[in-house]
């Protein structure tokens, strides 16, 4: 209790700012008691808190964030007083359905209620996105296929009556999310003015244009924005990736310049270093390109577990600076650094992104690098390809992936065959097909089992009539006419 006390006091204080940035910061300093004393709140805080309430009575967002204090401190008496208080001033005001909507999915796991609630918000004001959202967020949640459809449902019903900026730029964001199509984000978002607007709706508007393609008014509204607020960093941001976008690498550079020299290096993220590298490799500067994607994977490593929802993007880093690498020819370099990356994605139990890097390895081995070569000289990438996938295979512990893993093994011989005749396909397509057979159920590469049969029917007909026949036999209601028409043509012989 003595930790909360001198925040709340801190917030009964502050006579001197302006009532809405006064607002602002008791709602930031609200924060973090909401959710660092989860269910310490005693009746000797509660006098400070009905004063704070007192200072702002027709703010309903302070008072909304006071609700949520006392849901997290298990009193919903208490949080459905304040907001009581909010409906009271205002009934349509569709936010605090939410918030009781939230406390009923979240805290109670009443999911009945939490979508009774939020169907009132969206009946309070049709026009306030909250509503919709919180309805997106409830039928996502359910893990259901059919309910994401519904929540597309709710994306559209906004878009319906989406007739202020506020509402328009929300849907614009709900429709992408829920399956929409960018035409539909881009006429909602060309339906918008930039007068009038605040800095906080002019990033995030900035943004959206951006995402969706819009160039020239995402540089408008960019353009407003440093102008208007240039302390803000994230108009450069946005700049520097609209610009790249437009390949203005020259005018990106110049955006990145300032952002990286208005932000602490631990505030630069991953996804800024790969898009000031490009500005280096318009230019040529590829060394510079290469430290900037290292940066990039620099900020990961203090904390693997920190940076979890960016395993995509260091996927892709690694991926770019290997690409830096094929792209000057120095392919060892390039495997190298593929390597790495299989190994750290390894270390961390994430055997999904591995294996998409395996796949690049082995698409440059048996492609990029490939295609450079003739005849006999094809054998060295090839055979580093079949080596790869020989250790994904051992490596992996997912089934699927192991299935794979033989398959290309099998794949790999092939163009081998074609090249060393002393090579033969029949062991990989037999070690693939054991694979296939001794599954309970059929795998999601199992199905590639007939292409490898076809082929071994080129060498060995005898052998691939019986491990087709054994295919047919394991999975009898699979459908799969090629491995009939096989079956039929080699039965004829």
């Amino acid at each position: 209790m003595k930790r909360i006390l001198p925040i709340l006091l801190l917030l009964i204080s502050g006579a001197s700012l302006h009532a809405q940035n006064d607002a602002e910061a008791t709602i930031a300093a609200l924060e973090p008691v909401i959710y660092a004393y989860h269910g310490q709140l005693r009746m000797d805080s509660t006098k400070l808190v009905q004063n704070i309430a007192k200072r702002y009575a027709k703010n309903p967002r302070v008072l909304l964030a006071i609700a949520s204090m006392f849901y997290n401190a298990q009193d919903s008496a208490a949080a459905h007083r304040f907001e009581d208080k909010v409906l009271k001033h205002d009934p349509k005001y569709a936010l605090a359905y939410v918030v009781r909507g939230d406390a009923c999915m979240h805290l109670y796991q009443d999911t009945v209620a939490a979508k009774q609630w939020y169907q009132k918000a969206i009946a309070a004001d049709p026009n306030d996105p909250s509503g919709y959202e919180a309805m997106v967020r409830y039928h996502v949640n359910q893990k259901n296929y059919s309910d994401s459809t519904y929540a597309f449902a709710y994306a559209q019903q906004l878009i319906e009556n989406a007739n202020t900026d506020k509402s328009r730029m929300a849907a614009a964001e709900m429709i992408r999310k829920t399956g929409g199509t960018q035409d539909q984000s881009v006429e909602l978002l060309s339906n918008i003015t930039l007068d009038g607007m605040n800095e906080k709706d002019l990033a995030r508007y900035a943004f959206l244009l951006s995402s969706n393609g819009m160039t020239e008014k995402c540089q408008a509204a960019v353009d407003k924005g440093i102008a208007e607020y240039p302390g803000n960093y994230y108009f450069y941001r946005v700049g520097m990736y609209n610009y790249a976008n437009q390949s203005n690498y020259e005018q990106a550079e110049k955006m990145g310049e300032k952002l990286f020299s208005m932000l602490p290096t631990d505030s630069i993220s991953t996804e800024d270093y790969r898009i000031y590298s490009y500005c280096f490799t318009a230019k040529g500067e590829n060394d510079e390109a290469l430290r900037l994607l290292w940066k990039a994977l620099d900020t990961t490593n203090p904390s693997w577990a920190a940076a979890q929802q960016l395993k995509a993007r260091i996927e892709d880093v690694y991926k770019e600076s290997a690409q830096q690498y094929m792209e000057r020819g120095n392919y060892e370099q390039a495997a190298d650094l593929l390597n790495q990356g299989i190994d750290a994605f390894f270390a961390h139990d994430d055997e999904y992104r591995a294996v998409h890097v395996y796949g690049t390895l082995g698409t440059m081995y048996a492609q990029t690098w490939a295609e450079e070569l003739n005849g006999t000289d094809k054998l060295v990438p090839y055979n580093k390809a079949l080596a790869m996938y020989k250790d994904m295979t051992d490596r992996c512990k997912d089934e699927d992936y192991k299935t794979s893993g033989l398959y290309r093994q099998f794949f790999l011989s092939y163009f081998i065959s074609q090249i060393d005749q002393s090579v033969s396909v029949e062991p990989y397509v037999k070690a693939f097909a054991d694979r296939v057979m001794s599954h309970t159920e059929l795998g999601y590469y199992d199905k590639n089992l007939t292409k490898a049969l076809q082929v071994l029917a080129t060498v060995n007909p005898t052998e691939a009539l019986s491990l087709a026949r054994q295919y047919r036999n394991k999975y009898p209601n699979l459908a799969d006419n090629d491995l009939d028409v096989l079956i039929d043509k080699l039965s004829a012989k």
